[in-house]
């Protein structure tokens, strides 16, 4: 084995071996690579309009899956396996849904409150703005707006399962769409806006308490991100 490149035996091609091996020390290449290499845990959200996590754990060893609390979301649990969920009654009720716990620290960052009018502009299947309505209390306004018309629809009956009322879905054609224009002045996008889609949940989880952040700046590898919250109005903009 030791005959073999490092590179072959990490998984990664000469250039990116090069690239990265010029950023840290080896052993933390190793160490990356082994962790890239290991099979992603499944982990549920736990919809806390309809249940709390210890609910969803006990109802889950009762029904013979094994299972755990996250260890930086407080609403996430991991699942020591991959079992079918389509038929579970906590996932038919709408008191659970798959979601990675990087995914639900995202919205955790986010904050938003019952008051504030939120919009997602890459809504997608609706995984974070579940989570973020959730946060809401299923109050104030979150638009769920997307490009895809295909992938939005996917939204719907996870919607419906949530008990959600305060989400808005709503295809867009562009950035320039009217949908979009007639919230002029009613949604600050600064410029920043970004942060979510360039903080990476393995950085995140360095960070344990992250409600306490929200409105302030973070520094993760030098560089200064603000938590997006700005005059109660939020805006979650992902490329």
């Amino acid at each position: 084995m030791s005959q073999i490149p490092l590179a072959v035996q990490l998984d990664l091609p000469d250039w990116l071996f090069d690239l990265l091996g010029a950023q840290m020390p080896q052993a933390d290449l190793v160490r990356l690579c082994r962790a890239l290499q290991q099979p992603a845990p499944l982990d549920l959200r736990v919809n806390t309009l309809l249940a709390t996590r210890e609910e969803v754990l006990a109802k889950l060893k009762a029904d013979g899956i094994e299972a755990q609390a996250t260890p930086y979301s407080p609403v996430g649990v991991r699942l020591s396996e991959k079992p079918a969920l389509s038929k579970n009654r906590l996932f038919v009720a709408g008191k659970i849904e798959v979601q990675d716990e990087g995914s639900q620290i995202l919205g955790l960052l986010v904050a938003p409150t019952r008051h504030d009018t939120v919009v997602d502009f890459c809504a997608g299947a609706g995984g974070k703005t579940l989570h973020l309505g959730a946060l809401m209390h299923s109050q104030g306004r979150l638009y769920a707006f997307d490009v895809s018309e295909k992938r939005l629809q996917k939204l719907k009956p996870r919607l419906k399962r949530s008990g959600l009322s305060n989400i808005h879905p709503q295809w867009i054609k562009s950035e320039n769409d009217t949908h979009i224009k007639r919230l002029a002045g009613k949604i600050k996008s600064p410029e920043n806006a970004k942060i979510l889609s360039q903080i990476g949940a393995d950085e995140l989880r360095h960070y344990e308490g992250l409600r306490k952040y929200s409105g302030q700046e973070v520094t993760i590898d030098d560089e200064e991100y603000m938590i997006l919250k700005a005059d109660d109005i939020i805006a979650i903009i992902e490329e």
